[in-house]
């Protein structure tokens, strides 16, 4: 039975991803920062162990004892995001990173949750694990962290917006139904997106394959405005303005104002090659997210 070693267990794509582990019967330790952390990640069935991915300490040997690492544990997005903020939470993404691989054992496996967004603003083309970064926002902080583990046998997974009963998308959800979102900018902008099981799957199958860049996202993304409009009208909501991106970034910050309006059309070229494609789509995932009772921030 293999040692598994996960940061960010506690977020969206980090807890499908230590049920999935423990499914297949492997044991799970995960770093925890805070006692409700600790907890939650005891709940989940992992062993917690307490630390902080930007303090080197005693959870770094529970590190270097797994068999394979798991890095999910790059800084959340928060509004407003803003320049000097990108720029510092990418130094501590590589910092924490760095912390994480500190013995540099060359030959411990290392897997991260990347983000698409390491490859910026593309536009209408298809991309894929060839193209060119040109990080935008969180980007940034994803790059940085696949700099930082570079010494390992690394397999970076870029992920498109994670969805699930949590996070950002159910965020969205919420925001409309109150009427406080605004699209931002035309709207035309393709958003990947993908169910945090689906990353998850995507991180296992990553793992065996070569190390390398890997991509996950589902196929046909919606535009930022199709993406708002079929949530209007599954929650019963008028369709909202506009915000141009100038507006936007008085509230939301110049970074989010990046994120929200990049347009990637993602192929999963490398991991559908080793047999992986979405089992879920993001209109049923709305379906699910627009009910009475549904678990929305």
């Amino acid at each position: 039975m293999a040692t598994h070693f996960v940061t960010g267990g506690t977020g969206l794509v980090g807890q499908a991803l230590i049920a999935q582990l423990r499914d297949r019967g492997h044991s799970v330790a995960a770093l925890g920062r805070t006692p409700a952390a600790l907890h939650r990640l005891a709940d989940l069935g992992a062993e917690p162990v307490p630390g902080d991915l930007l303090r080197p300490g005693a959870w770094q040997y529970d590190a270097a004892d797994a068999e394979i690492v798991w890095h999910l544990g790059l800084p959340r997005a928060r509004t407003p995001l803003r320049g000097g903020r990108v720029r510092r939470e990418a130094r501590f993404a590589w910092r924490a990173a760095d912390h994480l691989i500190a013995d540099r054992d060359p030959t411990r496996p290392v897997v991260t949750a990347s983000h698409v967004l390491a490859w910026g603003n593309h536009g209408p083309g298809p991309i894929d694990e060839t193209t060119t970064t040109a990080p935008v926002a969180m980007g940034h902080w994803a790059l940085a962290a696949e700099e930082a583990l570079a010494a390992t046998p690394l397999r970076a997974v870029r992920l498109g917006w994670a969805y699930g009963p949590d996070g950002m998308f159910a965020e969205l959800v919420a925001a409309i139904r109150r009427g406080q979102f605004r699209i931002v900018g035309p709207g035309h902008n393709l958003v990947p997106l993908i169910s945090a099981n689906d990353a998850a799957r995507a991180l296992l199958t990553a793992a065996g394959g070569p190390p390398g860049v890997y991509t996950a996202s589902e196929p046909d993304p919606p535009t930022q405005e199709q993406l708002v409009h079929q949530i209007c009208a599954q929650v019963g909501s008028l369709r909202p303005d506009r915000l141009t991106p100038r507006m936007a970034a008085f509230a939301l910050g110049g970074g989010m104002v990046d994120a929200l309006t990049a347009s990637l059309d993602v192929r999963s070229t490398r991991l559908g090659d080793l047999g992986w494609s979405p089992e879920f789509a993001w209109r049923d995932a709305l379906v699910e997210l627009s009910l009475p009772g549904a678990r929305v921030a």
